[in-house]
């Protein structure tokens, strides 16, 4: 009996004996866990987070476990240091642990591939998470907004939507972006009522992205509403309707909305004054702009160079240059981009030799102008046509090694075009290293407005062969080519290929077209183009007129310009001339007359002297000269000598000396020494056989000529 209990205690002590050394085990590994967990979190921090995540997959190769909390603290320090490659071995090591699955380190891992440009591992990321949350959705949304992918940001939402997912202002306003960025009106309207419905209109946040949205998506009824029925207006809300009615081209009511902005007390910082810099520059309003630029000097930010490049521009588009070059010598900060903003600034208004005297002021301060400021040089050359500065304009941007860049070498040719120098266009055009469409256009256009069409077809022949698709300019270049040589094989080719192509006919294209296929005598063609364009405008309308009117079709000729007219189109002074030397050239006098009529009583344009040198030309010719006679009077410019020197001509040409006489006193009555009516004149007389008056004629002449003599 004594045996059996000693053993049953024995038994018992070696039992609560493995009871406690399994205890000490078990507290010994937390402690152990513990430590590692620590260890962990100790190497999360170290400031080499490659290091430190190497670290981690070698334990979890090891089999030991350690915090979630450290592995979550080594993403937020990957996208922090936007370190994409280091965010990728992390989400290996959540999907070896399992962890790729919550919500949580999902959202990290979506912003953190954010950087990467690539969406398919956002997509990837979020399409294993069991239980995706609202801020899940958000960084997904953002991902694809960041992408520039607005449209699937929206449809993403919508998906949301359908899940029933509880929506955050934070989701709200990400949504209203993608709306903002690709201008969807009705998407937005949506989301407004989604924001209604949550009770989040009254939130200033959120009632800022809404006005941000409605303004940038054109609708500033609805912003201005929305502004005005927030409760709390702040900077922000200043300016996000500011911005969006300076964006919509309203400058005038942002300048405005300003003064009431600066009457209610709020401060102008920096962002509103670039937006109200640009109004003003806008609408050239140079006061208001003045009183701007004294508020400006309030902020103390003239030493931000972006503020002295929007001063300057805003001066030079209100054309006052001098106060664009102050704000530039007064500038601590003369940065290539306030060069750039005045240089730009000079050309647009004109100023191309002030553009160069700049520039020899930018060389004497020893400073290298960059691209932009060559290519507005460049431009300058090419409207003043002057090949030596050109030159001289070329060698310097060689001497600084900025030859190569392609938008530069683009201007470079159009400069040499304009200058008609088509060799050394060419020369720069086969040096670009990379030819874009600008390059090819440019050189093809030079060629044709420089009258070497043939060079166009030439080149335009040596883009197909490299198999570059043209543009609707080069197209409009090279048909106009065709048009000069009378190629109209060519242009049927280039037509075809532009049809092959499934080009769409511009009006541009369209015209050119028309007028090559007129000049060929191609009338079915030009009328089958013609009715192809599908936004016909006033210049399309009149060389559609003018090509009736050319080929002797007068009837054909005034329906086209009925039609125009009832479509809202006015024919301007220059068809008219063109349809009045046609009937000249036909000797058409009663549609000739037709036409200058109609000129005046339905498209009340007022005879230039061409309309009526062409009329009173045209009726002459045929003899018709009591009623050249009447029109001239009938004429209220009865002061311009032109169409009275055509009768007095045309007196001559029939031997009519009656009115002949009347001609020339009503010519001297408006200008004594007018001295083709007197050659005129006394050429009737000498054909008459007037010589008495035709020898009291020369002595009037040569009176008149001793006391010019005695004048000068």
């Amino acid at each position: 009996m004594a045996a059996i209990k000693w053993k049953y205690l024995a038994y018992c002590f070696l039992n609560n004996l493995r009871t406690l050394l399994y205890d000490a085990v078990r507290a010994a590994i937390q402690v152990l866990l513990f430590i590692i967990r620590l260890l962990i979190f100790c190497i999360s921090n170290m400031e080499n987070l490659g290091q430190a995540v190497m670290q981690a997959e070698h334990m979890f190769r090891l089999g030991m476990d350690f915090s979630e909390e450290s592995i979550l603290l080594l993403l937020q320090r990957s996208i922090k240091v936007k370190d994409v490659v280091i965010g990728r071995h992390i989400h290996r090591l959540l999907v070896g642990l399992g962890l790729d699955k919550i919500a949580i380190f999902a959202e990290h891992l979506i912003r953190l591939f954010t950087f990467s440009h690539c969406l398919f591992e956002v997509n990837l990321v979020f399409s294993k998470v069991e239980k995706p949350n609202a801020f899940t959705w958000h960084a997904l949304i953002l991902a694809n907004i960041n992408q520039h992918n607005n449209a699937k940001a929206l449809e993403l939402y919508g998906e949301m939507q359908q899940t029933g997912f509880e929506t955050n202002k934070f989701i709200y306003m990400g949504a209203l972006k993608a709306c903002s960025n690709i201008a969807a009106l009705g998407h937005g309207r949506l989301i407004n009522g989604h924001i209604i419905r949550s009770s989040l209109e009254s939130d200033v946040v959120v009632g800022n992205t809404l006005i941000d949205m409605y303004a940038k998506a054109g609708s500033l009824t609805d912003a201005y509403k929305l502004f005005n029925d927030l409760p709390c207006r702040d900077m922000l809300s200043w300016g996000a309707l500011l911005g969006g009615y300076v964006k919509q081209g309203e400058s005038g009511h942002a300048l405005e909305l300003f003064q009431v902005m600066l009457l209610e007390g709020i401060k102008l910082n920096k962002v509103i004054a670039l937006c109200m810099l640009k109004a003003c520059g806008v609408s050239e309003a140079l006061l208001q702009g003045r009183l701007l630029h004294l508020e400006v000097i309030e902020l103390n930010v003239l030493t931000d160079p972006v503020i002295i490049s929007a001063l300057i521009d805003m001066y030079a588009k209100c054309g006052s240059l001098s106060d664009a070059c102050n704000v530039l010598e007064s500038s601590t900060t003369r940065c290539m981009v306030s060069w750039g903003a005045l240089f730009g600034g000079l050309i647009d208004q004109g100023e191309y030799s002030t553009a160069f005297k700049m520039f020899e002021r930018m060389s004497q301060d020893g400073i290298k102008p960059n691209e932009f400021i060559f290519s507005c040089l460049a431009s300058a050359c090419g409207k003043l046509k002057n090949l030596q500065r050109a030159n001289f304009l070329h060698d310097q941007i060689i001497k600084n090694g900025v030859e190569t860049d392609t938008v530069l070498g683009n201007t470079l040719v159009g400069m040499y075009t304009d200058c008609g120098s088509l060799l050394m266009a060419r020369k720069v055009f086969n040096t670009l290293d990379s030819r874009s469409l600008v390059s090819w256009s440019t050189m093809i256009s030079g060629y044709t407005q420089n009258g070497s069409a043939l060079d166009a077809v030439k080149l335009f022949e040596l883009m197909q062969h490299e198999g570059i698709k043209p543009n609707m300019v080069i197209y409009s270049s090279v048909l106009k080519a065709c048009s000069i040589l009378g190629a109209i094989g060519l242009g049927k080719l280039v037509h075809h290929f532009m049809i092959k192509n499934d080009e769409e006919l511009d009006v541009v294209v369209g015209t050119t077209l028309i007028e090559l296929y007129a000049s060929c005598h191609s009338l079915c063609e030009a009328c089958n183009v013609f009715y192809q364009i599908p936004n016909r405008n006033t210049v399309c309308w009149g060389v559609m007129v003018t090509s009736m009117a050319q080929h002797g079709m007068f009837e054909l000729a005034k329906q086209y310009l009925d039609r125009m007219h009832q479509q809202g189109f006015k024919a301007d002074a220059k068809v008219f001339t063109n349809i009045l030397a046609a009937c000249n050239q036909k000797g058409r006098s009663e549609e000739g007359q037709q036409f200058f009529e109609l000129m005046m009583d339905v498209h009340d344009i007022v005879p230039s002297p061409e309309h009526i040198h062409c009329i009173v030309d045209l009726l002459g010719r045929k003899g018709l000269l009591m009623r050249a006679m009447k029109l001239l009077q009938s004429i209220h410019n009865t002061k311009d000598l032109c169409g009275w020197i055509s009768l007095l001509s045309a007196c001559r040409l029939h031997g009519n000396v009656a009115l002949g006489r009347q001609c020339f006193k009503h010519i001297i009555s408006l200008d004594y020494h007018v001295g083709a009516a007197y050659m005129l004149m006394s050429c009737i007389y000498a054909e008459a056989h007037m010589w008495d008056d035709y020898y009291e004629l020369m002595e009037v002449m040569k009176k008149d000529m001793v006391r010019e003599e005695l004048v000068q």
